[in-house]
């Protein structure tokens, strides 16, 4: 829906402040620096799930299945609005998250800004460490679940849960599923 706005907005100017070569020119490059701002544009590039907030229902399965204990590290691929941070970091987890996209990134950080153990962060999941990882949380499509298994699986600790929304990895049987949440135990 942002990205709605943003383009009708940037639309908008271009027609009132008319079509003179100097205005075309800046136009264009405020165009390309809003698109690879918006949500879900740069995510599509990326062939990843655009950013759509985990129904409650989810949630709640997610965190129950996720078994989520005080002193945990937690981590959320791809951590949207950082509301499932914030459900770890209630149970006393340090819940870090991931997102690529900065708008929504700044969203989570927003959300989070008064928890200590809620932590968001602006970058690119694949080039972290999950050694220290007790639960990783994801939802990814299903090309992204069989790259989560050949680099992120193999650095994963005994023990590590993966609870996955909707998405299965390919060749690696689930522990349990709910309300299309599958688990992963390494």
């Amino acid at each position: 829906m942002l990205e709605v706005f943003l383009l009708l907005g940037f639309l908008l100017v271009l027609f009132v402040s008319g079509l003179t070569l100097m205005n075309v020119k800046v136009m264009a490059a405020l165009l390309v620096i809003e698109l690879f701002s918006l949500p879900g544009l740069w995510l599509i590039f990326r062939r990843s799930p655009p950013f759509v907030p985990t129904p409650q229902k989810i949630m709640n399965t997610m965190m129950k299945l996720a078994k989520v204990k005080e002193g945990q590290t937690v981590y959320d691929l791809g951590c949207g609005d950082g509301r499932l941070l914030i459900e770890a970091a209630k149970k006393g987890a340090h819940a870090i998250g991931y997102e690529f996209s900065y708008p929504t990134y700044l969203l989570a950080w927003f959300r989070t800004r008064n928890m200590r153990d809620a932590v968001p962060r602006f970058g690119n999941f694949w080039k972290q460490s999950y050694d220290d990882a007790d639960v990783i949380f994801c939802y990814l499509l299903t090309h992204t679940m069989k790259e989560f298994q050949e680099k992120i699986w193999p650095q994963l600790k005994a023990g590590t849960r993966v609870v996955s929304h909707c998405f299965k990895m390919p060749d690696i049987a689930y522990a349990e599923a709910e309300n299309g949440v599958y688990v992963y135990v390494k």
